[in-house]
């Protein structure tokens, strides 16, 4: 997702909320403390995620980057989206994506929780 302060509460009440829902805590590497490469970590968290949401707001190429990562180590992935899919680049829009308004986090939480409950179980 994105590293914007604008995005905390999709992290904060959505995706923290959904991940609790299937016993798991929701990282993301701004908020952790580590050594090295951050890319090597982003990497390392992937690796031992039991499933990844992957925020495709904005289109950023480094959310892309992890979002692919995730897809070829076959990773079950979660997609939402606060920017219409019309306007994310054309080789994911067709991805199952949910879409919310940034502020209306709490509306995301029903149907984040219940879609990565599907993917993980």
């Amino acid at each position: 997702m994105p590293f914007d302060p604008s995005y905390d509460d999709t992290f904060l009440v959505a995706m923290a909320h959904a991940a609790k829902t299937v016993n798991a805590a929701c990282k993301r590497v701004d908020r952790t403390e580590f050594v090295g490469d951050i890319v090597e970590e982003i990497r390392r968290l992937i690796d031992a995620s039991i499933a990844v949401i992957v925020d495709l707001s904005e289109g950023r190429p480094n959310v892309l980057y992890e979002a692919g990562y995730a897809h070829a180590l076959g990773k079950p992935s979660v997609h939402i989206s606060s920017t219409p899919l019309s306007d994310l680049p054309f080789d994911v829009r067709n991805w199952n994506t949910i879409p919310y308004t940034r502020g209306g986090t709490m509306i995301l939480r029903g149907p984040l929780s219940t879609r990565l409950k599907a993917v993980v179980r």
